[in-house]
């Protein structure tokens, strides 16, 4: 499950993002938001796009601090749009991989 979840996670392309929930639940594992929160903090290759995951409501759960600014920097190079602040707007940013890409490992999810 966790290969899956890495698998998706590498697939969010640039200006996009996901909900934990919605990771883990593309991955297979409906509810288990935390372990999707727990990979993207612990992530076995560290150039992967941990910063296009937030929570549902489009805000960062990564404490104050340099990682957080940078998640959020990375997010405005990539022209994510935004609600206010630092809330993305999950409406109009969340990818959704049947609508944009023909991989199979993506297939049917």
């Amino acid at each position: 499950m966790l290969e899956r979840m890495c698998a998706i996670l590498a697939a969010i392309p640039p200006g996009r993002v996901l909900s934990y929930g919605q990771l883990a639940e593309l991955a297979g594992a409906p509810g288990q938001a935390r372990l999707a929160a727990w990979l993207c903090r612990h992530l076995p290759d560290p150039t992967m796009p941990w910063h296009r995951v937030l929570s549902a409501d489009g805000r960062s759960r990564i404490p104050d601090g340099p990682t957080r600014r940078e998640q959020f920097e990375r997010l405005w190079l990539e022209d994510v749009p935004f609600r206010a602040g630092e809330q993305v707007d999950m409406a109009l940013a969340c990818w959704r991989p049947d609508e944009q890409h023909e991989d199979p490992l993506l297939a049917g999810t």
